[in-house]
């Protein structure tokens, strides 16, 4: 008797304009501008490229993240993480440290704001895995670190990339700087779908927060160059 073959992927060509209902939680998309995967968990939605290529014959798909029943974060949530992670500071010499934060999303009270317990250093932060609480870090819909050195921008580092892995939204909040009695910073957010170089897809922040006054939002480094991508950013 043949052993069964559990597929966790299915796949789906784009002969009509508009998706059809979701076949299943990861779904390869061959469509006529490239590959993209569908993916959907509790709280989140994301179909985005793999592969862009020219397919003949098929419709092309516009690349979404979305949230699913749940709101934008709030931007005083936002304005949190700007000030706790611009404060954040080595004990002894004080130097400025990155700072971790998840937020887990809930349809009848919305999001929780949460630091885990972190390793933090001037370049790098990371949870401690040990000390985390598995069954409530499985409900993180997002991970926003900040980059708290005056020179540092928001960016998504070769670290980074490695350590992003769970299918989650990620952000990165760099840029900061202070004066006139207000702070300002720059966000970049990206989602992942299980791992970088999967798929990984960096889309305007505002689709998923409401940015709060001295937040600005920039492009992705070497943004795409079709009109059809940079309309995102408008």
């Amino acid at each position: 008797m043949a052993a069964l073959r559990l597929k966790l992927y299915s796949h789906l060509f784009m002969q009509e304009p508009l998706l059809p209902p979701m076949p299943a939680p990861l779904v390869y998309v061959v469509a006529g501008n490239g590959v993209h995967l569908w993916a959907k968990r509790d709280g989140l939605e994301a179909l985005i490229p793999v592969q862009p290529c020219a397919v003949r014959d098929l419709y092309p798909a516009q690349p979404f993240v979305r949230l699913d029943g749940l709101p934008q974060v709030e931007a005083r949530l936002v304005q949190q993480m700007l000030l706790r992670g611009s404060a954040a500071r080595r004990p002894g010499d004080g130097t400025p440290v990155e700072t971790l934060f998840f937020l887990s999303g809930h349809s009848s009270s919305g999001w929780r704001l949460w630091e885990p317990p972190q390793q933090q250093e001037p370049t790098r932060v990371a949870p401690i895995r040990g000390l985390l609480d598995m069954e409530a870090y499985g409900r993180v819909l997002m991970e926003v670190h900040t980059h708290p050195l005056p020179d540092m921008p928001a960016f998504f580092s070769c670290l980074d990339d490695e350590e992003e892995r769970g299918f989650r939204l990620y952000g990165v909040i760099g840029g900061i700087s202070r004066g006139h009695g207000r702070i300002e910073a720059e966000i970049r957010m990206r989602v992942v779908i299980y791992d970088v170089n999967v798929a990984s897809y960096e889309f305007p922040a505002s689709w998923v927060l409401s940015l709060p006054e001295g937040m600005r939002e920039c492009a992705a480094p070497d943004a795409p160059a079709t009109s059809r991508e940079d309309a995102r950013w408008e």
